[in-house]
């Protein structure tokens, strides 16, 4: 019976750790269905609108690469420099804040800090950068 029931604790220890695992190492943002990203600087009254699909992918690709933070960060970011969302549709959406004058670029999605590496967050801005201006230009 001692045996059957450490079987059974067992079990489910591993199938609670799979399912935590799981959940730690999927996308945060869904790039396939992501049809445009919007920035709003939180200093300017601007809006930006990256709704060229390939860029946006980019965009959210090398979001997804973030890792999740502790919560130390909490106390050292300030106001974040852009409030953006990732756009599904029409309607539909993810918010989160975004800091990219930092050494790393770092972004809070629903309560969680995720941060980029700095070759991640160089190449990031850069992009960031590169669709604002093809934007304006368009």
């Amino acid at each position: 019976m001692k045996k059957i029931l450490a079987g059974i604790v067992i079990f489910g220890l591993l199938l609670i750790t799979f399912f935590y695992v799981f959940s730690r190492t999927s996308d945060i943002f869904d790039e396939n269905r992501a049809e445009k990203l919007l920035l709003s600087p939180t200093n300017q009254s601007i809006s930006y609108e990256i709704d060229d699909k390939d860029t946006t992918e980019d965009l959210i690709e090398q979001l997804n690469k973030g890792k999740q933070t502790s919560s130390h960060l909490k106390k050292n970011v300030k106001k974040p420099d852009y409030i953006a969302k990732v756009m599904f549709g029409r309607t539909n959406g993810t918010s989160f804040q975004l800091w990219t004058n930092r050494s790393q670029v770092v972004f809070l999605v629903d309560g969680t800090y995720y941060e980029l590496n700095q070759k991640q967050s160089n190449s990031f801005r850069k992009q960031v950068q590169e669709a604002i201006q093809k934007g304006a230009s368009s």
